[in-house]
This record gives C-alpha cells, structure tokens and sequence, in this order.
C-alpha cells in the first residue's frame, strides 16, 4: 500500500518495456497492501503467480524478489534465504500486534511488494521491510493476508456491475 500511496490509478510498466494503465481495486491501510488490476476490457496479461496453498515453516527455502532503485533507477533483484520465524509478532502503537514471516532472503528499500516464493514458486507471502537494527530479519506478510486480500479484490471487482451496490457507493461517498 504505501507503494502507491494514495493513488488510485498507477502506470504498470511490463517484462517488454510496454506501459498500461492500472487501478488500485482494494487497499489494506492495517496491513499496508493493495491490489492493483489493469485497467481496461482486456488485460495485457493472461498468468500470474499462485498462491501456496498453505503457510510456510520454519527453516523453508524462500526467494524474495523486488525492484529496488539501484543507481538512480528501478533494477531487478533475487535472493535465497530460508524462512527463520514463520510467525514473528511485531507490535504497533502498543496496542497492534501483526505477524510476519521472518526470512533471511535479503531485499533492500524499494523491495516493498515483491512476492516471497517457495520451492514451487508459489506466493507464500509479500515482502513489506527489514528491521534496521537487525542483521539479517526481512518481514513479508503471510500468504493468508495476500489471499484475504485478493478474495476482497475479486469479490470488489464482480460488485461492479450490481447497479444496486455502485449506487449505495456513491451514496456513501456522497455522505
């Protein structure tokens, strides 16, 4: 989420250079994540990545992916490492607690949002930071949040076209 900050239409630039327009369709302030979508009848792409069916455990091999700025510009970056807490608790204000996947797959600043892969290159979670006062502690939010996340999304985009559901939107907004 903090990614996108407050916006609600991002350029999406694809593997060709090829650039499309995007939405954010759901955003998740609690768990800093959004799910995007392209914008438009038809999407550029077909496939995407498949969410593991399961959670992860401790000592999993593990590979986050991201696009730090490296040199003044965005830059392709992978890397192993194994997942060392499957279950970290990190508090918030006191009061909010959040679990995280702990791994050691190092990712730097601008790694935010990149997938967290098994061995079967399945999403087990999302790489949100690292504790800089730590060696070696990356955080990626669980498969389960992600998965939440995009049911939401989904459910969001088929409400759509309910004439019903867009009129008590605005509505809303109005209010």
């Amino acid at each position: 989420r903090h990614v996108i900050s407050e916006s609600e239409n991002v350029d999406i630039t694809l593997d060709d250079g090829t650039k499309v327009g995007g939405e954010v369709i759901y955003a998740d302030d609690r768990h800093d994540v959004a799910v995007v979508g392209f914008s438009g009848k038809k999407a550029p792409v077909t496939t995407g990545l498949a969410l593991a069916p399961g959670a992860v455990d401790d000592l999993d091999s593990v590979v986050a992916t991201g696009y730090p700025f490296l040199a003044g510009k965005p830059s392709f970056q992978i890397s192993k490492g194994e997942v060392r807490n499957r279950s970290f608790e990190r508090d918030f204000d006191g009061d909010l607690k959040e679990t995280y996947i702990q791994h050691s797959a190092s990712i730097d600043p601008g790694s935010s949002g990149g997938p967290l892969l098994d061995a079967k290159n399945q999403v087990v979670g999302i790489n949100t930071g690292f504790l800089p006062e730590k060696h070696d502690v990356f955080l990626a939010l669980p498969q389960k949040v992600v998965g939440d996340a995009v049911d939401k999304a989904i459910t969001i985009e088929e409400m759509r076209s309910v004439p019903e559901w867009r009129t008590a939107g605005i509505y809303k907004a109005c209010k």
